[in-house]
Order: structure tokens, then sequence, then C-alpha cells
């Protein structure tokens, strides 16, 4: 009678043991599935903070081009401006002179005339 509990008992252990097994490698993947999971929100969510954040960092680069695109034009129009001004200067100075020559071509044709 002893040998048939223990031996009953012995069953016992290892069918405890099995469910036990079971028991705890399917808490684990149960467990491994909620991490998993939980890891594939949180890395979606860092997806579209970081899309956030460069979709930011681009507007603000685009604003950037445009203002420094906007002071080049700017300065651009001014040098336009001050090239037009001395362009001006220098033909109103070519013509004064183109000027002065005939008037002294002129002179001095005038002199050699009543020389001669």
């Amino acid at each position: 009678m002893r040998a048939k509990l223990q031996s009953e008992n012995e069953r016992l252990i290892r069918e405890l043991r099995f469910e036990l097994k079971n028991e705890l490698a399917a808490s684990v993947q149960e467990a491994a599935g909620q991490a998993s999971a939980a890891a594939v929100s949180r890395t979606q969510e860092l997806i579209d903070k970081f899309g956030g954040a460069l979709a930011t960092l681009r507007k603000e680069d685009k604003q950037a081009i445009l203002t420094t695109l906007q002071e080049i034009q700017n300065q651009h129009l001014k040098d336009v401006g001050i090239l037009r001004r001395e362009l001006e200067t220098v033909a109103y100075t070519t013509d004064e002179s183109f000027r002065q020559a005939k008037q002294q071509l002129v002179q001095l044709a005038s002199y050699n005339e009543t020389n001669n």
C-alpha cells in the first residue's frame, strides 16, 4: 500500500510539474507578446514624433532659405541701382568730355585758319 501511495505521489508530482511548466511557458509567451505589442506601439509613437519634428525642421529650413533668397534679391536690386547710377555718371562724363574735345577741335581749327 505504501508503495502504491508513493507511486501515486510521484505521478501527481510529475503531472503538477508538467502543468506548471506549461502554465509558466504560456505566461512567458503572453508576457512576451504584450511586451512586443507595447514595443511596437512605442516605436510607432516615436516614429510619429520624429516625423513631426522633421517636418517642423523642414519648415524652418524652408523659411530660412526663403528669407536668405529675399535678402539676396534685395541686395541685387540695390547693387543694380548703384551700378546704374555709376554708369549714368560715366555716360555723362564721357559725353561732356566729347563736347569739350569737339569744342577744342573747333577752336584749334579756327586758330589754324586765322594764322594761315
